[in-house]
């Protein structure tokens, strides 16, 4: 063949440089196209749950930083945006043995003391004590329920998560919108505007009620 005879066969050649997926004939993109949306309508959808308390949104101490408008304004905004792709649960409140599956005696009783105080103040008075732990952790007449509903709230969660897979109240994940915090909260120490470590109690929890699993 010619050098000639070969650039006219080239030549007569159609080079199509689209996507793989545009170059494919029509039938075959519509097969995919078909083929990926009824797999995508086979998924079923995550089910999440938002766990919350209102006794979270009434510890209130003035001009701090870890304020109730945090807790307030998530769940406005979840409920306003998100309401059909959510599933909102009240927390449970935690008892003081799961409490005590991770802090110690201690902790629960100077926290009891301070809280009985304050709400013994309240209801004599009417009016609100501050009682410090340190200089970022105070207690007022309503810190000692909000605190055990954030706790409950992971133990809520985990709950759920670990319910049977048949059971209406099982759920794939969880966002616990909950205060006062518990991060900086140790086993015998609170503070950090931590009272209770809520993961840490969560944590021991399941261990116990859905895992077997060695002591956290």
């Amino acid at each position: 063949m010619s050098d000639f005879e070969v650039e006219a066969q080239l030549a007569s050649l159609s080079i199509n440089d689209k996507p793989n997926n545009e170059s494919k004939p029509t039938n075959v993109v519509a097969k995919e196209s078909t083929e990926n949306t009824s797999q995508t309508s086979k998924t079923p959808a995550t089910k999440m749950a938002v766990y919350y308390h209102p006794s979270c949104s009434l510890h209130r101490i003035p001009d701090h930083p870890e304020c109730h408008s945090r807790v307030d304004g998530i769940m406005a905004t979840l409920r306003k945006n998100m309401s059909d792709r959510l599933i909102f649960k009240e927390a449970k409140r935690v008892t003081e043995k799961e409490i005590l599956l991770f802090h110690t005696p201690g902790l629960i009783q100077r926290f009891q003391k301070l809280a009985d105080k304050a709400l013994q103040s309240y209801q004599k008075k009417k009016t609100v004590d501050y009682l410090s732990i340190d200089m970022d952790t105070t207690v007022m007449w309503q810190t000692r329920p909000a605190a055990f509903y954030a706790a409950g709230s992971v133990i809520s969660a985990l709950d759920s998560m670990y319910a049977d897979i048949d059971s209406s109240e099982r759920i794939d994940t969880a966002f616990c919108c909950v205060r006062p915090p518990g991060h900086h909260a140790e086993r015998n120490t609170a503070g950090g505007f931590c009272f209770l470590n809520n993961v840490g109690i969560g944590a021991r929890s399941v261990s116990y009620t859905h895992l077997t699993l060695p002591t956290i």
